[in-house]
């Protein structure tokens, strides 16, 4: 007789999330709620929303790795910032899934076929440039049931189902009192990349606390 020997296919796993080079300082309480956000049914379109600047893109990525558990068939974090148009959209999300886009129907058609039975979560990075037209996003949940997403943007989406999450500065301590603090935090650890050994003194932690107020905790 004749036996058929098969070597199993290797295939190259695609990069879910990109490793952080520094620790996420803070937004623990941000963490809690937005995990409770995204394992929650209802909330299947989720927008983060917050000034330039105040950390969303950070936020979603450490975001992406405590939701991973969530979701059958990963997270992805995909960045539009580079995307000039809402119409190329689907392509950009099918290059970065890793889906071949070929035949007659449009790439958002092909988009949907691809996701429908999937238990994903895509994070959509700096969208507020594609708010003009962002159908995409209410057109492939109503087509995958089993999909979420979430977006982080300095404006609202204004799409059907949308659930916003406004992301403020970090929260400080009231005038007078000086206490430790995430903002002054991560001042210090900026601070520390220049000059491993840089410890701040009574003096100058009220004036890196002086600054965290004039920019908000920002």
């Amino acid at each position: 007789g004749y036996v058929l020997i098969a070597h199993e296919p290797v295939i190259d796993t695609l990069p879910l999330i990109c490793e952080e080079v520094m620790p996420l300082v803070g937004r623990h309480q941000e963490l809690q709620t937005l995990c409770a956000m995204i394992n929650d049914p209802q909330c299947r379109l989720i927008t983060l929303v917050g000034l330039g600047g105040v950390g969303k893109s950070r936020l979603a990525k450490t975001l992406a790795k405590h939701a991973s558990v969530y979701f059958t068939h990963g997270v992805h974090f995909i960045e539009l910032a580079s995307v000039q148009c809402p119409e190329f959209i689907p392509q950009t999300l099918a290059t970065a899934l890793g889906f071949s886009l070929q035949g007659a129907y449009t790439p958002l058609e092909q988009l949907q076929r691809a996701l429908v039975t999937q238990c994903k979560l895509l994070i959509l990075d700096n969208v507020e440039h594609l708010i003009t037209d962002l159908t995409v996003c209410s057109t492939l949940l109503e087509a995958c049931p089993y999909l979420k997403i979430l977006t982080t943007s300095r404006l609202p989406l204004k799409c059907y189902g949308e659930w916003l999450y406004h992301l403020q500065g970090f929260t400080l301590p009231p005038p007078g009192e000086i206490t430790s603090c995430a903002a002054v935090d991560l001042f210090i650890q900026i601070a520390r990349r220049l000059n491993y050994d840089f410890v701040a003194n009574a003096t100058e932690q009220q004036h890196i606390l002086a600054i965290c107020r004039l920019v908000e905790g920002l």
